[in-house]
């Protein structure tokens, strides 16, 4: 492919920012520049409940590497606009890390518990199955 059939996007990375006191730190996306859009790939994390796929991008920076970036952090520049960053990158609300650690561990508490209960479930059939043999 050529560069005139690429389209332009600019990528954003989180970035940890400290608060003063005893706040927790504010995680925000930051424009690290702009890159060539390629084409969607697929990435995947490991959990104990198993894998979890999702979306990413395939972008060339301006110096020829390659990085897959997850589609959230990924703006496509209009075709009619200059190629300055700070026009095109909306401000992204703030993440609250610790907020999502705790869903993380809820959904994983839940996880176990349904795991442990078919579990259990499947013992009592189990059983009755050879009481009734």
């Amino acid at each position: 492919m050529n560069d005139k059939t690429l389209r332009k996007v600019i990528v954003s990375h989180m970035v940890k920012r400290q608060q003063g006191g005893h706040s927790p730190p504010e995680y925000v996306l930051e424009p690290q520049g702009e890159a060539l859009f390629h084409q969607f790939g697929v990435g995947y994390d490991e959990f104990e409940a198993g894998p979890g796929n999702y979306t990413t991008a395939i972008v060339e920076w301006p110096d020829g590497r390659i990085e897959s970036v997850v589609t959230d952090r990924v703006r496509f520049v209009p075709h009619n606009a200059d190629s300055g960053t700070k026009n095109h990158v909306k401000e992204t609300p703030t993440v609250d890390l610790l907020r999502l650690i705790r869903v993380g561990h809820l959904l994983r508490r839940i996880s176990d518990r349904l795991s442990c209960s078919s579990r259990h479930v499947n013992r009592r059939m189990n059983k009755r199955t050879m009481e009734d043999k």
